[in-house]
């Protein structure tokens, strides 16, 4: 309980940190553009990975020193191929998913815009926003339960509080609760059985910067003004939501469990 009102403390005191830093820039820019204003919506999250890199760096030596690890056991850790890894799922199971939809005849696709500084800082942006979420909930909250409960224990409590955290999303159905939850679970299990931390941040930048950025679709109920295509829907469905995009809908949550057994499956032989 302590860990998971800390975990709500740093989120909550990081973003206030995060506007504080962000407090000269809008002073330069008084007038910030819709867009500018968006990718800022995502630097905030800037307070929430220093307050928690600082927090643990102090008093959590152990779980620190777990963002960075190697080897453990059968499996590489944290390396550069497990964070490809996570890029690959997390815009491969967005692009299945945005498929599906087409396929369906749910949405339609329209041309954007490609405007390169824009979208640079998005993926700036978003890195930010996706690797403080994982800091805190699969860094700290994760490494410090696991010290005190089996791992089950420990993805589930810490999916559960993540899916919790979600819950205000404009749009969000049921499915697309039980959505979060795995996805919760997932990212629980690339920390447990695969080793890293990095894997994690890598799907969460992934998921969000492919939904945003290249397809324009909703994520929290935001939408970029700029994005290199535009989906609009045609109807609502199990496939697509006009309000949550792909994110709340039946393909998104089969694939995320599909990836959920396919890493207990790859793992099972490998795990400490």
């Amino acid at each position: 309980m302590i860990a998971a009102a800390l975990s709500i403390a740093l989120l909550l005191f990081g973003r206030m940190l995060g506007d504080l830093l962000l407090k000269p820039l809008l002073i330069l820019l008084p007038k910030v553009r819709q867009d500018m204003a968006f990718l800022l919506m995502y630097l905030r999250f800037i307070g929430v990975l220093l307050l928690t890199a600082i927090y643990c760096a102090w008093a959590e030596k152990e779980v620190w020193k777990s963002f960075f690890s190697r080897r453990q056991g059968g499996m590489p850790g944290n390396t550069a191929s497990h964070f490809f890894l996570g890029i690959v799922a997390g815009a491969g199971i967005i692009g299945f998913c945005i498929l599906i939809a087409f396929l369906h005849g749910g949405a339609e696709l329209a041309a954007g815009g490609f405007h390169v500084v824009y979208l640079l800082g998005g993926l700036l942006c978003v890195l930010i926003q996706a690797g403080a979420e994982e800091l805190v909930f699969r860094g700290y909250l994760l490494g410090v339960i696991r010290l005190n409960r089996e791992d089950w224990g420990a993805v589930l409590i810490s999916a559960g509080i993540f899916a919790a955290m979600h819950l205000l999303n404009p749009g969000l159905t049921a499915l697309g609760c039980l959505r979060l939850l795995i996805s919760g679970v997932v990212l629980g299990l690339m920390v447990c059985r695969c080793k890293s931390l990095w894997m994690t941040i890598a799907f969460h930048t992934a998921w969000n910067y492919a939904q945003t950025f290249v397809f324009g679709l909703p994520v929290a109920g935001m939408v970029s003004e700029k994005a290199i295509f535009r989906i609009s829907a045609v109807h609502s469905s199990l496939f697509y939501d006009a309000v949550a995009g792909v994110e709340s809908c039946l393909p998104a949550f089969l694939t995320e469990l599909a990836l959920c057994f396919a890493i207990l499956f790859m793992t099972e032989g490998k795990r400490k």
